[in-house]
């Protein structure tokens, strides 16, 4: 009788410590999948912003302006590039792209420098 209960005692252990080792994988498994590309959300975070900026701008009116400050770079110092074309702010950066819309198309722009100034002179945005 003792010797069964021994038995089953291991068996049972043993059966535990497989769906232990097997949880284990899958949380291992699953905690992998969420690594976050820094890169986009950098990129997505800076259009973002410039889209905001370009929209409050157009609906406070007249006269509206704003200052904006982008980043030299993006995470771990990769290089992009902002466009305006047709209602869309686009940043590009290592050959993805991401657009943002924006609620204006008349947008006359030059991004010579990271501090810019969004000017509303009578319905158009000036960017400089």
């Amino acid at each position: 009788m003792k010797s069964q209960i021994g038995v089953e005692f291991i068996v049972i252990l043993s059966i535990v410590a497989v769906l232990s080792l097997i949880i284990l994988n899958v949380m291992d498994v699953t905690d992998t999948a969420n690594i976050v590309d820094e890169e986009a959300l950098d990129a997505r975070e800076v259009a973002d912003a410039l889209a905001l900026r370009i929209n409050n701008v157009y609906l406070l009116g007249d006269g509206a302006q704003a200052n904006i400050v982008l980043p030299e770079t993006l995470h771990k110092g990769k290089a992009y590039n902002l466009s305006l074309v047709d209602h869309l702010v686009s940043i590009s950066w290592d050959g993805e792209i991401y657009t943002v819309p924006v609620v204006v198309g008349n947008i006359s722009s030059s991004f010579a420098d990271k501090d810019l100034m969004i000017k509303n002179l009578g319905g158009k945005i000036v960017i400089t």
